[in-house]
């Protein structure tokens, strides 16, 4: 498929508006984007898609993937094989210019023949490297997983089991009543938001910072926090994670998944049998309800 680009001026219009437009996947699992009303702005179309980053997204059609803008129209046309997103202006982009088969027996890669390029928004190619490869290399940056440990908590022990207490007060917010405590730390580096201790075999509690219990009984506790928000597992199936708020009420549906992280006020789970799916602080799906639920809910059941 064709792109017919707009100038950069254009995009830079449209920018505050397409940072707003999540992914949205239909009843025939074809994926379009909405506004955080659930209104849909562009229409689903295609296999694939990803969050608008500086004007422009990841969007995959017939295998192939190119960036769309918020027309939904190809700003750089679907010609490659793997994309990550824009970042200063310019974005990584693979081609495998040899046939590459995927995994064979396992998690062995038959060879392929690979180039690696950077992208401006207008689709000039900056930078182009050649390589023989037999592994996707990574071009999406690791999500930064903050220090759980802080100087600001002292674990507590007493006959076999323990609880936290604040360093610089000395106050015991937990008693060591615990058979393992836990440090819930913001994703963004801003210190601790929340306190968890198990209780016996996949049985945790959480707790704010006052030492008021929040949520009773979950078969696991996310150590990350993110936009107030925290993940706990359960109690559906062992890989059923929900988020809840500062008040410990449960905002989200449960997903078959593993963690996700709020930004922005929205989250993303790669889902059983759905794939990508969003869900914002309302506990808004940003997808048919029914599609995913049907999907999700048979291979969730199996205890996925």
């Amino acid at each position: 498929m064709k792109a017919n680009p707009v100038s950069l001026a254009e995009l830079d219009a449209s920018r505050a508006a397409t940072d707003l437009l999540v992914p949205w996947r239909d009843g025939s699992g074809q994926v379009g984007y909405a506004d955080r009303s659930g209104t849909i702005r562009i229409k689903p179309q295609f296999d694939h898609a990803e969050l608008f980053h500086e004007g422009l997204a990841e969007a995959t059609r017939g295998g192939k993937v190119g960036f769309i803008r918020a027309s939904g129209d190809y700003q750089i046309a679907p010609r490659y094989s793997s994309v990550g997103r824009f970042e200063n202006g310019e974005a990584t982009a693979y081609q495998f210019v040899a046939p590459w088969l995927g995994p064979i027996m396992g998690w062995i890669l038959r060879t392929g023949e690979l180039t690696t390029l950077r992208l401006d928004r207008m689709g000039k190619v900056l930078q182009s490297n050649y390589e023989r490869t037999n592994n996707v290399p990574s071009i999406w940056p690791e999500e930064a997983t903050p220090e759980t440990r802080s100087d600001d908590w002292i674990v507590l022990e007493q006959g076999g089991h323990f609880g936290l207490q604040q360093a610089k007060t000395k106050e015991i917010i937990l008693p060591a009543r615990f058979e393992s405590v836990q440090l819930v730390v913001d994703i963004n580096g801003t210190g601790v938001r929340y306190l968890a201790g198990k209780k016996g075999n996949n049985d945790w509690a959480v707790f704010n910072l006052a030492g008021k219990e929040l949520l009773a009984s979950t078969m696991e506790v996310h150590p990350v926090a993110s936009e107030g928000a925290f993940i706990a597992r359960g109690p559906k199936s062992e890989n059923w994670w929900g988020a809840y708020d500062e008040n410990g009420k449960h905002f989200t549906e449960d997903f078959a998944c593993m963690p996700f992280v709020f930004r922005n006020g929205i989250a993303r789970g790669a889902v059983a049998e759905v794939g990508d799916v969003y869900v914002d602080r309302t506990g808004r799906l940003y997808g048919d309800p029914a599609y995913i639920k049907a999907r999700h809910d048979a291979v969730g059941r199996s205890g996925y």
